[in-house]
């Protein structure tokens, strides 16, 4: 994970308890300007720090030199806490409610990492709310028209093949603001807006 200038690797993490820690601290053409290694950190909540014990720190000086010190115990800025309460195991956008995306979006913005696919899920969220009313709209059609007449199975696959093109159009929008840095909130609501014009367009037909 990223913190400030600080990027930190640890292999294992209980509770508030961190064990076998690499820190890398680089300026700001990532330069490598210190690598801090700890056996062991204890995160302090209430300072937002790491605390350190027994780290070894190496510190590279211009023209390839390295100095190495020791402290009995060093802390370092660790505003990440705000969310290992929150986070869920994985950090896969799927698995977060909306105050966790909301809370990590936050996060990387700060470290200036991209966040694009989180807030892009974050919009999807509120999209598919809206979502429901648009499957409802286009289901007006074939209440109303004469297509009511056909078979079972007719009526079956046509919805069927309107959820699948709802789905499709979702993913390709969400794809195309990511690649094309195009706004993210227009990547969510695109098929709803898309298929709610589908919807008045074929209750105009019926009539």
């Amino acid at each position: 994970m990223r913190e400030g200038d600080y990027f930190i690797n640890f292999r294992a993490w209980s509770d508030n308890e961190y064990l076998d820690i690499n820190i890398y601290e680089l300026n700001e053409d990532y330069r490598l300007l210190k690598h801090i290694k700890a056996p062991q950190a204890t995160a302090l909540d209430a300072e937002k720090k790491l605390a350190l014990q027994d780290a070894e720190i190496f510190v590279f000086g211009k023209e390839g030199r390295i100095e190495q010190q020791y402290a009995k115990r060093l802390a370092i800025p660790f505003t990440i806490l705000e969310l290992t309460d929150t986070m869920p195991d994985s950090l896969a956008h799927q698995h977060m409610n909306l105050y966790q995306l909301y809370s990590y979006i936050n996060f990387l913005a700060r470290n200036d990492l991209n966040s694009d696919a989180y807030e892009l899920a974050l919009w999807t969220r509120f999209s598919a709310v809206l979502s429901i009313l648009v499957v409802i709209l286009l289901a007006f059609p074939w209440i109303f028209a004469s297509v009511q007449s056909a078979t079972m199975g007719r009526r079956f696959f046509i919805g069927v093949l309107l959820g699948l093109s709802y789905v499709i159009a979702s993913r390709i929008f969400g794809n195309l603001s990511i690649g094309y840095n195009l706004p993210l909130w227009l990547g969510a609501f695109s098929p709803v807006i898309l298929f709610s014009l589908l919807g008045f367009y074929l209750l105009r037909v019926i009539r």
